[in-house]
C-alpha cells in the first residue's frame, strides 16, 4: 500500500523570475501544466495531489478505464481540484470499457486487455476498417459518458497521443464534435529542428484539431521543455529540452515584449521514486529540480483559458 500522505492545498506557487516585468499582459508567456495519467494507479494519484499542493500543475487528466479512477476523482474533490480533472482518453492500457472493441484483435488481446501494440504497427497507423472505426467510436464514447458520470467538465487529452496517428484522429475528431470539452490538446512538440515533412504533417493535423474543436494552446511540450525565442521576431519559434544553454537563452529574453501572447502546455507524468521522492516519470529527474531549470512563470487552469484569449 502506498502511504497516504498528509496533503493540505494551500494555493499554487507563483514564480515570478521570469513574469515578464513592465510588460503588457497580452505580452506574458503563460503555462497550462497538466498532469496525464490520473486513476493509474494509487501512487500516481498521490504524486499528482502533491503537485498541486505545490503549485507544479495547473491541471490533470483522468484515465477512467484504470482500476484507481475512483480513488483519483474522491482525491480531487477532497484536495480541492476537482474542477481542474480532464479526460485522459486510453486505448493503450487496462480494459475497455465498450462491448464492440472487445471482438477486434486489433486493439485487444485475448486476455481482455487494450493491445499495446497496436500504435507500432504502420498499417495500423494507416488504416482502419469500418467496423474498427465503429468499435472506436463506441468506445470513445464509452470514455466521455464515464467521465461525463463523475460531473466533469474540463479539457482531453490522449495517452501515448494516439489521437495524432492518421486512423484514429478522424474517429477521435467526429467524437468530440459532439462534445464541449473547454480545450483540446494539440499534437505535440513544435521543436524547430524537426524534419519539413513532420512540420507539415503536425500543422495539418493542429488546423484540423483548431477548426474542428477547441484548441486554446499555442504550443505543447514535455514539462522539462522550454520555449524557444527569437529575439529579433519577438516571438516563440519553437520548444526544446531545457538545458543550461536553452536557459541561459531564454533567460536574456526575460523582459522582453513579446509580438503576441501565447499559451504553452507542459505535460508531465508524476509519481514516485522506490525513495519516495517526488519525480517526472518522463526522465525520473524530481520536480523540485526540474521546476528550479524550466522556471515557471504564472500558470493558467482550464477554465481561464477562455477568458485569457479572449483578452489577446
Amino acid at each position: 500500500m502506498i502511504e497516504k500522505k498528509n496533503l493540505s492545498l494551500r494555493g499554487t506557487k507563483q514564480s515570478s523570475s521570469l513574469s515578464l516585468r513592465g510588460t503588457k499582459q497580452s505580452s506574458l508567456i503563460r503555462y497550462f501544466i497538466n498532469a496525464d495519467d490520473f486513476g493509474r494507479s494509487e501512487s500516481v494519484n498521490y504524486a499528482i495531489a502533491e503537485c498541486f499542493e505545490r503549485g507544479y500543475i495547473s491541471a490533470t487528466s483522468l484515465m477512467v478505464n484504470m482500476p484507481y479512477c475512483d480513488q483519483a476523482v474522491l482525491l480531487s474533490k477532497e484536495k480541492g481540484f476537482y474542477l481542474n480533472v480532464g479526460l485522459h482518453l486510453n486505448i493503450s492500457e487496462g480494459f475497455p470499457l465498450s462491448e464492440s472493441i472487445k471482438k477486434r484483435p486489433k486493439f485487444v488481446c485475448k486476455d481482455g486487455k487494450f493491445n499495446k501494440g497496436f500504435m507500432k504497427s504502420i498499417f495500423n497507423k494507416l488504416f482502419l476498417s469500418l467496423d474498427d472505426k465503429k468499435a472506436l467510436t463506441e468506445e470513445i464514447d464509452a470514455q466521455i459518458t464515464k467521465y461525463n458520470s463523475y460531473g466533469l467538465k474540463s479539457h482531453i487529452d490522449t495517452h501515448q497521443h494516439m489521437h495524432t496517428i492518421f486512423s484514429i484522429m478522424g474517429v477521435y475528431v467526429k467524437c468530440l464534435k459532439k462534445q464541449n470539452f473547454i480545450t483540446v490538446r494539440r499534437m505535440d512538440y513544435q521543436y524547430k529542428n524537426i524534419s519539413v515533412l513532420k512540420k507539415i504533417r503536425r500543422n495539418i493535423y493542429n488546423r484540423i484539431l483548431q477548426r474542428e474543436t477547441n484548441v486554446l494552446t499555442d504550443y505543447l511540450a514535455r514539462f522539462d521543455c522550454l520555449p524557444e525565442i527569437d529575439l529579433t521576431k519577438k516571438s516563440i519559434v519553437g520548444m526544446r529540452l531545457a538545458t543550461s544553454k536553452s536557459s541561459a537563452d531564454f533567460q536574456s529574453a526575460v523582459g522582453m515584449r513579446l509580438a503576441t501572447s501565447k499559451i504553452v502546455e507542459l505535460y508531465c507524468h508524476p509519481d514516485y521514486d522506490t525513495s519516495g521522492k517526488l519525480i517526472n516519470k518522463d526522465n525520473d529527474v524530481d520536480f523540485e529540480t526540474l521546476y528550479s531549470i524550466i522556471d515557471i512563470t504564472k500558470q493558467i487552469k482550464p477554465n481561464e483559458l477562455h477568458t485569457y484569449k479572449k483578452e489577446l
